[in-house]
């Protein structure tokens, strides 16, 4: 008698062969050893926009798995499983100015698998400076636009304001602006007359 055993892809298995004849009967069993254990993932790594994203990662095993290490912002459609699965990622998106990352960690058995996630950062959002003096105004875009966008924004450039000198000042000048520079030591104005001034927020 031939027996023929496929090839077995998962945990290891047996079968009772029983043979009759007559009133006699003999078993055979049969062990078949377990297959080497299998985890592939069809992505390991993915770089997402701030704004989010919605990825898909095909997991190849024949075991049981499970899935470990899922950030707030993550969300995933499974956990575990077994065998052959797609899993779909869910990224929210990052609010925040920095950037965030995230590694999800497969693992079947003894074998694990790793699945990095970085997002981007938010772009930052800035409040600008609505100058009542042009003057004023040239002087600060001259010395202290740090990026160079024609505007001083509130929350970056404006705190490095440290001084502002018109020596070529004429008629009326407006300094109410003063007011949005908390680190001004200096100020030096040749000509023309002030005609506001506002010094609140300065330190």
């Amino acid at each position: 008698v031939q027996v023929k055993v496929s090839e077995n892809d998962g945990s290891e298995r047996s079968a009772i062969l029983t043979v009759s004849c007559d009133d006699i009967q003999k078993s055979v069993e049969i062990i078949q050893a377990a297959a080497a254990l299998r985890l592939d993932l069809s992505d390991d790594s993915f770089e997402v926009p701030s704004s989010g994203a919605e990825l898909t990662v095909s997991v190849q095993s024949n075991s049981a798995w499970t899935i470990s290490g899922a950030a707030q912002w993550l969300e995933l459609s499974a956990s575990k499983g077994s065998g052959d699965a797609e899993i779909e990622i869910i990224v929210h998106e990052n609010e925040n100015t920095v950037s965030r990352r995230a590694v999800l960690t497969v693992k079947a058995g003894e074998l694990e698998r790793e699945i990095l996630i970085e997002q981007m950062p938010a772009e930052q959002k800035y409040t600008y400076i609505e100058f009542a003096d042009a003057s004023v105004e040239s002087y600060c875009l001259a010395n202290y636009d740090v990026d160079g966008d024609g505007r001083i924004s509130l929350e970056h450039e404006a705190g490095e304001v440290r001084e502002i000198r018109l020596n070529d000042a004429s008629g009326s000048i407006d300094l109410s602006d003063l007011k949005h520079f908390p680190n001004l030591e200096e100020l030096s104005i040749e000509g023309g007359s002030i005609s506001d001034i506002d010094l609140s927020g300065n330190s």
